[in-house]
């Protein structure tokens, strides 16, 4: 093979300044919408300043990744954009710009970055016991799941820590893992109640990811495209999740980028769903209360019990409320799981239930749609 022509050194120097330049100019702020791409602005900044020396773009970006820092992450140091994908997008920047400030020895900066990554991984930890990654919220096509993932546990230390933990809870950023020797239930809930603007979370309350054996079972598919259409805001809404519809409306208002955007009124989102988990011996227990339903009608809410025991799990959905409605229930099985020859089933006993319809639907190829 021929060899590399020689670096242009000028020109790069030159095109990085034009990127500088453009971005400086172009900060993706967006009043209460603004997300991780200002992360990326300050990101980009800080490490253009750092190739080409410039004060002023090291500058610039240290006081939007300080901001970001302290407005677009959870106590826990989740991302808060209900999106476990961007949460490991988000490490990945933040990599990258520890990196270069150590690099620099630019401390205190590099230091602050450091603590902050270090509570970024604690919750990167949690997500990564499991593969497939279980995907809450959106997928960036920027860099696949699995991939990213193996990019940034390459900087974390151990997970022995997180692994013999049997209920990891991260309250204020909503996610939650509980475990014994079979099984693992992962799942998200987000504090808000609804989805806001800016936001790559979808309407997953009371939703689930469950794995038997280190095996996918029930999963949430993550989504297809941004794109404003049919696709788009089905993977956003209920109906994609393992969770219930009534009247065909999910737990949650959701306001992003591929759905209608719905008058968001107090009364919607009364209190954030209610977590409650436990375990005794191998027996597992979660209970989740959303109350996110009672914009459908006065009194409306969902007490979801999960119950892990043997081969056997058990949920329990109770409905409060009022009048005659419609509820739907999703049930989503990962393209691993078997379900046609019997590996896994579902067995509904509803009361009330002989108008009940059930059915378990394969996509094309045997392969359940995900």
């Amino acid at each position: 093979s021929s060899p590399s022509p020689p670096l242009d050194v000028p020109a790069v120097a030159a095109s990085l300044e034009a990127h500088a330049k453009f971005i400086s100019e172009n900060l993706e702020l967006r009043g209460s919408a603004t997300n991780n791409h200002l992360l990326a602005n300050g990101g980009a900044l800080y490490l253009i300043g750092a190739q080409l020396k410039s004060q002023p773009y090291l500058e610039a970006g240290r006081e939007i990744i300080r901001r970001c820092i302290r407005e677009m992450f959870t106590p826990e140091g989740f991302l808060s954009e209900n999106s476990s994908h961007y949460h490991l997008l988000a490490c990945r920047t933040m990599v990258e710009i520890v990196a270069s400030a150590n690099d620099m020895s630019d401390q205190p900066f590099a230091s602050e970055g450091c603590d902050h990554l270090s509570k970024m991984f604690h919750g990167a930890a949690l997500l990564r016991e499991t593969e497939p990654l279980p995907h809450f919220g959106d997928v960036s096509p920027d860099m696949a799941p699995d991939n990213v993932l193996a990019y940034v546990q390459r900087f974390m230390a151990d997970a022995s820590e997180m692994e013999s933990i049997r209920v990891a809870a991260f309250p204020s950023s909503g996610y939650y893992r509980l475990k014994n020797s079979q099984w693992k239930i992962v799942f998200h809930a987000n504090r808000l109640g609804c989805v806001p603007p800016g936001s790559h979370g979808h309407d997953d309350l009371l939703s689930f990811n469950i794995y038997h054996n280190g095996r996918p079972v029930l999963a949430d598919p993550g989504n297809s495209t941004y794109a404003d259409g049919p696709m788009g805001r089905f993977w956003r809404s209920a109906y994609a999740h393992n969770t219930i519809a009534i009247d065909g409306l999910g737990p949650s208002v959701v306001h992003a980028h591929s759905a209608h955007v719905p008058l968001l009124l107090p009364s919607y989102c009364p209190a954030p769903t209610a977590i409650k988990g436990g375990y005794d011996g191998e027996f597992l227990a979660v209970e989740m209360s959303c109350p996110g339903y009672g914009r459908i009608a006065p009194g409306m809410a969902v007490h979801r019990y999960i119950f892990v025991a043997g081969d056997h799990v058990i949920i329990e959905d109770h409905i409060g409320g009022k009048g005659r409605h419609d509820a739907q229930w999703f049930f989503h099985f990962h393209p691993a799981s078997s379900v046609r020859s019997g590996e896994f089933t579902i067995d509904a006993d509803v009361d009330g239930s002989s108008g009940m319809k059930r059915g378990i639907f394969v996509g094309h190829g045997g392969r359940n749609p995900m």
